[in-house]
């Protein structure tokens, strides 16, 4: 399917996913879905609570088809990212930490849980409950071994215990430090001056010293 806009041929895929729903061709229905949800994620005039709608769609389309297993897995990151970007950041927390935990499970995967659970613990500080968020993390350490001695969870103890203890400078040095060796991409950007905020509101976000782009 050419993505030739958003609007205008929506409906006449929606009927597709109907057709291909109706016969269990499931995986067929769930690309369907999916590029829906890219077409209205690029454009500007629909708002992401569309877009994460229909990866919701295409997630639970592919979640039927038992060879889909890796595309609702990645419809479910877009789930979880469009989630935060609306502010539902528990929502997003629960998602990365259950897409984490079927990682681990998984041998090719495995690499991929530390990312996963880094994003989760973002979500939790973004939530505002450092709390929530130190406990969530100290249990991504105890499922993950190997997540403590990895770049991604030395940043998320970091952030974390900064975010705990409202330092500041921690925080924005902890980023500095990753961010040397591993670019900070946008999404997590975006997040963590979210996080940057709740600890210090009214003073300037060093966060965006990090270049990024």
């Amino acid at each position: 399917m050419d993505k030739v806009g958003y609007r205008g041929p929506t409906l006449r895929y929606e009927h597709a996913v109907k057709i291909y729903s109706s016969a269990g061709r499931f995986q067929a229905g769930g690309k369907i879905l999916r590029t829906i949800a890219e077409m209205s994620e690029e454009d500007i005039d629909v708002k992401p609570e569309e877009a994460l709608a229909y990866y919701k769609k295409a997630a639970d389309m592919f979640e039927m088809d038992e060879y889909s297993k890796a595309p609702h897995s990645q419809c479910m990151l877009k789930v979880a990212e469009l989630s935060a970007e609306v502010g539902k950041y528990e929502d997003a927390a629960k998602i990365f930490e259950k897409e984490g935990e079927k990682a681990l499970h998984n041998s090719m995967l495995q690499f991929g849980a530390r990312e996963h659970f880094l994003k989760a613990g973002i979500m939790w500080m973004c939530a505002g409950d450092p709390v929530t968020a130190s406990i969530a993390v100290e249990r991504y350490m105890s499922e993950d071994p190997r997540l403590a001695t990895s770049r991604e969870g030395e940043l998320l103890q970091d952030i974390t215990q900064a975010f705990s203890n409202n330092d500041v400078d921690a925080f924005v040095d902890a980023l500095h430090k990753y961010d040397s060796v591993t670019r900070l991409d946008a999404w997590k950007t975006e997040m963590l001056c979210k996080v940057k905020e709740i600890m210090a509101p009214s003073a300037e976000n060093q966060v965006n010293d990090v270049d990024l782009t």
